[in-house]
């Protein structure tokens, strides 16, 4: 095993989510990291939800948008 490998943290993420904002890829790939994120353990920021945001913005999902605002309040983060 390489010891050189280091673990994904919140700005690799945020960076690949990012990605996603760019056109890189949809909401369900988008969610799919944020999901992937929550489960080992790395804490999403503010950033992490505003390019959440900017995916639905860049796909025209509304709805989706303002969940993703409800769940960035919940987590105490102001949008």
């Amino acid at each position: 095993q390489n010891s050189n490998i280091v673990a994904p943290n919140t700005v690799t993420y945020n960076t690949l989510l990012n990605a996603c904002e760019k056109g890189a890829c949809d909401l369900g790939r988008a969610m799919e990291l944020f999901e992937e994120m929550k489960e080992t353990n790395v804490a999403p920021d503010g950033i992490t939800y505003n390019n959440l945001v900017g995916v639905c913005a860049k796909g025209g999902q509304v709805e989706e948008a303002f969940e993703i605002v409800k769940m960035m309040e919940e987590a105490g983060f102001q949008p």
